[in-house]
């Protein structure tokens, strides 16, 4: 993983790949490796207080009412949510329709913690809400995060 501006915690394509091949054993510095499926040891959280941020198959995974999430710390991320914050530099999510936004999970944090969600309803009716700051908005529906827009 490297560290990217303002603390956020990513994992490169290289080191992803280098991983998968069994090529890194240690690192030294701030690098801390989380080898794919490994993430669920440490429930979404890439060490040093920080979430991991990577793409869909790294998370560990927790089914509700039917439906798949990636557990990222404490909260639920659909696929959709996880696939548009993806690193960008990590290409495009298999079935999206181009590379990730680059935004991390810290950052969505950010932005639930520090905004107040306005309401807003889904064509069938169920209640989400809304929280942007700046130019990014999470769409949240019962806590869980499912949408995550960059404008």
């Amino acid at each position: 993983m490297s560290d990217c501006a303002a603390g956020f915690t990513a994992v490169t394509p290289f080191l992803v790949a280098a991983m998968s091949e069994g090529e890194v054993d240690s690192v030294g510095g701030d690098l801390e490796p989380v080898a794919p499926g490994d993430a669920g040891t440490n429930n979404g959280s890439g060490g040093n207080g920080r979430l991991l941020w990577t793409s869909w198959q790294n998370y560990p995974k927790v089914t509700l009412d039917g439906r798949e999430y990636a557990e990222i710390g404490d909260r639920l991320y659909t696929q959709h949510a996880v696939d548009r914050m993806q690193p960008s530099g990590l290409g495009t999510p298999a079935g999206a329709q181009g590379a990730g936004r680059g935004v991390s999970p810290n950052f969505i944090e950010e932005v639930l913690n520090n905004s107040k969600g306005d309401p807003v309803k889904r064509p069938q009716g169920q209640p989400r809400l809304s929280h942007t700051s700046g130019s990014v908005q999470v769409i949240t529906e019962n806590g869980s995060v499912i949408a995550v827009i960059a404008r």
